[in-house]
């Protein structure tokens, strides 16, 4: 008699539920990443903003060219490491069923240990005569009948990623804001940093006139005005 075990209609339960949890962490892992990614290209952003052009305000010269090229490599060489390290290693790595089914186990304990049971038993290459069909069948059940009842999103930590992500938002609501308000400027600031065009910052120069100080020639008497001494036309 062969006593291998064949997946059956309630792992398949199983695995739909297994399937939703790995999605889920996927796409928490895209949304973090991608939320880091911003948040490091807003801070740079104004960080950068303010090196370039504070200088400006109080009569000095802009960043110069070399200063910028360095400047733009460590938000390329930053920006790079956050997408590998919180993006691509975690989004395209392989989780498999068993790694899911630990996790559930350790947040829910209503398990006990079923669902790891039910995964590694039903896998196709399992072949243990020491176990039955009608033993898997059981052990399914129970894991199943736990397994539909948990809210798979709990197994997730929010408050990091609401953190996250609302800084991101922030930022790029600031960063919006100062291209609507100011959209010379932005440009301006845009071009000289990430495509280090050597756009000068504009500079403005206020003259005021505090008053007219008017001597008196020898040898002139009465009072001079100052149509004496700028013509105008007469009306």
């Amino acid at each position: 008699m062969n006593n291998r075990t064949q997946p059956t209609s309630q792992h398949d339960d199983i695995q739909s539920r297994l399937d939703q949890l790995r999605r889920r962490i996927k796409t928490y892992v895209w949304v973090e990443g991608l939320a880091l990614a911003i948040v490091w290209l807003g801070i740079t952003f104004w960080i950068g903003l303010a090196i370039d052009y504070l200088p400006v305000m109080v009569g000095a010269s802009e960043m110069p060219r070399g200063a910028r090229i360095v400047l733009l490599t460590i938000i390329a060489t930053v920006l790079a490491y956050v997408i590998y390290r919180w993006v691509i290693r975690r989004a395209f790595a392989r989780i498999s069923n068993r790694s899911i089914a630990l996790l559930l186990e350790r947040h829910f304990g209503q398990f006990h240990d079923s669902l790891v049971t039910s995964v590694e038993l039903g896998q196709p290459e399992f072949d243990d005569p020491g176990y039955n069909r009608s033993m898997l069948q059981h052990t399914e059940q129970e894991a199943r009948d736990q397994v539909a009842a948990v809210r798979v999103q709990e197994v997730f930590r929010w408050a990091p990623l609401v953190s996250k992500l609302f800084l991101a938002l922030l930022l790029l609501l600031t960063v919006g804001l100062f291209f609507a308000t100011n959209t010379a400027a932005a440009k301006t600031w845009a071009n000289r940093l990430y495509l280090l065009a050597d756009e000068p910052w504009p500079r403005n120069a206020q003259i005021q006139v505090e008053g007219i100080q008017l001597q008196r020639a020898a040898g002139i008497e009465g009072e001079i005005t100052l149509s004496d001494l700028i013509p105008f036309n007469q009306q």
